[in-house]
């Protein structure tokens, strides 16, 4: 019987954290029969090749170093690679649930969508600061399964393609996407704007799902501007083809100058840290600053 998946890890000096994404697939309760494995390691420097040699006497998959550094250029080498009808992504910091493959083997035959995906809940290495919310971390759509508006897209870390569809809508974009360290996104929003002007229907399951690691590093204050701000500041190279309101970023800018100062007096029920409130009432209100940076840079 034929394959129809190719999970597809690509992976950067994180071999820690890529034993537990293979150990999740091993796993799985969808046969082996049924699906490849692919680990693009994107020109890594640690004991990634040494770990993957240890999984390849337990878990059959395909080892294949990607020298050119970025998240797409991994992403893409993945899909030349493939040759099942349907690929899907998993970050190597991640963790499939048991039942991940087979939820996509059941709505592969009964939906046979172009693209497909489902949540992200965080999983925890250290101890949360007491602010920290689970919900900053988790990436859920909808309680019930559901085709995608446009305007909603799924997260890069659980996502299902068909693979010939990239013969229509092209590969990911080489210039987004994480690079090395570098902290850079946008390449999995990007190529669901293209595929939504195919007419590319989007599919999301809530029990397809995964958890995702938070180390310690992203649950500060620091961390979440940094990424919020480069998110702003690459809304044009993802949102290319979408006008962005300066009248709408300018009261959003407004409304969290007053709100900067509203932060004493905050409802402390609803948001009993100062942190909860910058975040949820303040940082989602500057995107102009990262959008006004965009215009300017080369």
């Amino acid at each position: 019987m034929p394959k129809i998946i190719t999970v597809i890890i690509c992976t950067y000096n994180r071999s820690k954290y890529l034993k537990l994404c293979l150990q999740s697939l091993i796993e799985q309760t969808l046969s082996q029969n049924y699906f490849d494995i692919i680990v693009i390691d994107n020109n890594s420097n640690d004991d990634t090749k040494k770990i993957t040699d240890k999984f390849l006497n337990i878990l059959p998959f395909k080892y294949v170093f990607e020298k050119n550094q970025g998240l797409s250029y991994a992403r893409n080498r993945g899909i030349k690679e493939s040759n099942t009808e349907y690929i899907a992504y998993i970050d190597d910091d991640a963790k499939a649930n048991k039942n991940w493959l087979q939820t996509a083997y059941k709505i592969i035959q009964e939906k046979n969508p172009a693209i497909f995906g489902g949540p992200i809940y965080p999983y925890y290495e250290s101890k949360k600061p007491k602010w920290f919310l689970d919900k900053y971390e988790t990436r859920k759509i909808s309680e019930k399964g559901k085709y995608l508006t446009k305007n909603e897209f799924l997260s890069g870390s659980n996502i299902f393609f068909k693979k010939n569809i990239f013969n229509k809508i092209g590969l990911f974009d080489n210039n987004l996407g994480m690079k090395g360290g570098k902290i850079s996104i946008g390449e999995e929003t990007k190529i669901q704007i293209i595929a939504n002007k195919k007419e590319k229907k989007k599919y999301y399951e809530p029990t397809l799902f995964v958890y995702h690691l938070v180390p310690k590093s992203k649950m500060t204050i620091k961390y979440r501007i940094k990424r919020y701000f480069i998110s702003c500041s690459m809304s044009k190279s993802i949102f290319y083809n979408q006008k962005q309101s300066l009248t709408m970023d300018c009261y959003r800018f407004t409304l969290a100058f007053i709100n900067f100062f509203k932060c004493p007096f905050r409802d402390r029920k609803k948001y009993p840290y100062w942190q909860n409130y910058f975040i949820e009432m303040i940082l989602p209100n500057i995107s102009i600053i990262g959008r006004t940076y965009s215009c300017f840079k080369k």
